[in-house]
């Protein structure tokens, strides 16, 4: 995942080359017990003995989980100094809009977003792009539409990609509040 996101990252700073192969754990696979079928499920805790405990693959198990109350967790990182870590945030997003929708999380989800839409760096600016693009939401068009005009070419096509969908959505017409006409004399 790591290296997906830094050969995005090289592609739009210029940098082409072809991303690393992830390391492939030596030993014996580990056998991970059946899942429980009742009750919700944990999060995956950020521990120095858990094998995915970088900050990025930690993201992106909260997002594999497609849990809700992840929200919090994931958002709470969107201003990491790494664009590694800012793109997990909206790719976790992604899966947990996809899994589950948003319920009560969507207006940290959008804020969050939105400004990840106006990061620094292209790759998350992709990221979050593409990420509105799965949130079934006339809210998201407004952010999608300002995504269009990104000087980033990159940018700009995910954008088009992304509102396609929502070119079917009934348009909603604001209704101009009347001024009474000024009187003369």
């Amino acid at each position: 995942m790591a290296s997906l996101l830094q050969f995005i990252l090289n592609l739009f700073q210029g940098k082409p080359q072809a991303p690393k192969p992830e390391a492939v754990p030596s030993g014996p696979p580990q056998q991970n017990p059946p899942a429980a079928t009742s009750g919700p499920k944990t999060l995956p805790p950020i521990t120095a003995n858990n094998p995915q405990s970088s900050l990025e693959a930690q993201i992106q198990a909260w997002g594999e989980a497609g849990q809700n109350s992840a929200i919090p967790l994931i958002t709470s990182h969107a201003r990491h100094g790494s664009a590694e870590v800012r793109s997990a945030v909206a790719i976790a997003l992604g899966q947990i809009t996809q899994g589950s929708g948003l319920g009560n999380g969507i207006t940290l989800t959008l804020t969050v977003l939105a400004s990840l839409s106006r990061d620094s760096v292209p790759a998350v600016r992709i990221a979050a792009v593409n990420t509105l693009g799965r949130i079934k939401s006339e809210k998201v068009i407004p952010l999608l539409q300002q995504a269009l005009r990104d000087p980033n070419p990159g940018v700009v096509v995910a954008a088009s990609a992304a509102i396609a969908p929502f070119k079917s959505y009934p348009v909603k017409k604001t209704v101009e509040p009347k001024v009474a006409p000024a009187k003369r004399g």
